[in-house]
């Protein structure tokens, strides 16, 4: 832990320049040490200097924080009038960063939804993640934007605070009133930029408390994106046999179908997941996100977006866009959209109709002749399907 915590622009750049200095006499005792001295001088010197090398290994995270984060934009930065609270979101994360980076709790969101990885996310610090998490967003609103020295601030702030929600010093306190880290967070941001004329605050708190929700807020899609490929990364130290890989290259629509037809017209207990009916095959949405997490798995990828549970939604979107670049998608179903309401008739007056929400997707590519033999019960007298 960096014993003394940088509190200004001055004070982070002379740590900077102490750091060098270090480094420099760090070598003249490296070297110096592989000659025999026995004087108890040169004992003393060595024993300060290991103890300075324990300090730079401490913050080398924050040395890269500031060379490729803050260093560069730090005229806008100064123009933008920043500096203080990034100054004191850095002296949050340097004081109590040594946190796990995901809350053991099970009222918390990310905690619900990282259940399956955890424990391995567990042992990344909460400094290193939000450090990470920092330099992503960089890198994606560079992608984003084609001029974007002026959206770093932002991008830095949102950054460093969108976790600190998890440290338990503030979850304690009394003065936020829940469970939820992003709530916490975007409640010590308001407090901190309280006294700051900055004009994107708002949006910034904002990102910050819906960073694990659905969005369509787009500086809240790029900070929930930095927080993904952060994780991801992350994630790989400890699941050396999994790869990160685009949707479209593991993906296969052929593949995916015949996972499908395992499911479509089978009842179980009385429960379904897909029905044929005139031409078309009527999927429960959760069915598609089942089979493309499988195939995820079996493809030994890691993405995130298959244990989010907030990014469901997403999931279902990309792949009946996928399927709809095959021309399996009807028309019924319009762009931007994976699924609708059907109400669901049948031929005998006892049998009540039911709605559901369902995405169809056309038989084109299936032995229907096989799949209607498995009818039985309630998908054996239904006579329309009905778009509500």
């Amino acid at each position: 832990m960096v014993k003394n915590v940088p509190t200004s622009d001055e004070d982070i750049e002379k740590l900077f320049y102490d750091l060098e200095e270090t480094t420099s006499k760090t070598e003249d005792v490296k070297q110096s040490s592989s000659e025999k001295t026995e004087t108890a001088d040169a004992t003393d010197k060595s024993q300060k200097h290991q103890e300075n090398i324990s300090i730079i290994e401490s913050i080398g995270p924050l040395k890269e924080l500031w060379a490729y984060c803050i260093q560069p934009y730090r005229q806008e930065i100064q123009d933008q009038g920043v500096s203080p609270v990034i100054q004191e979101l850095i002296n949050i994360i340097e004081k109590h960063g040594q946190n796990p980076s995901i809350v053991i709790d099970n009222r918390d969101s990310e905690a619900i939804e990282l259940v399956s990885v955890r424990d391995n996310l567990a042992q990344v610090t909460l400094k290193e993640h939000t450090y990470h998490v920092c330099i992503k967003m960089i890198d994606i609103v560079k992608e984003a934007y084609k001029d974007y020295n002026n959206l770093m601030p932002k991008a830095i702030v949102t950054s460093l605070a969108h976790d600190i929600g998890k440290i338990p010093e503030l979850r304690v306190s009394g003065l936020y009133n829940t469970y939820d880290h992003p709530l916490v967070s975007a409640g010590k941001l308001a407090e901190i930029f309280a006294g700051h004329d900055i004009f994107w605050a708002k949006q910034a708190i904002q990102s910050v408390k819906e960073h694990h929700l659905a969005t369509k807020d787009q500086w809240t899609a790029l900070l929930k994106q930095a927080d993904r490929r952060a994780r991801e990364t992350e994630l790989l130290k400890y699941t050396s046999q999994y790869e990160i890989k685009t949707f479209e290259s593991w993906f296969s629509v052929d593949v995916f179908l015949k996972e499908l037809e395992g499911y479509i017209n089978v009842t179980q207990t009385n429960k379904w997941e897909a029905f044929s009916f005139q031409g078309l095959i009527y999927c429960k949405p959760e069915l598609l996100y089942t089979i493309a997490r499988k195939m995820c798995r079996e493809a030994k990828v890691l993405d995130l977006m298959f244990i989010y549970e907030s990014e469901k939604e997403s999931v279902f979107r990309l792949i009946v866009n996928t399927l709809r670049g095959e021309n399996l998608i009807p028309d019924i179903i319009g762009q931007g959209h994976y699924a609708r309401r059907f109400e669901i008739k049948t031929k005998v007056g006892m049998v009540k109709n039911m709605k559901f929400t369902l995405t169809p997707i056309k038989a084109d590519r299936f032995n229907i002749a096989d799949i209607e033999h498995r009818k039985q019960g309630f998908l054996e007298v239904i006579n329309a399907v009905v778009a509500t």
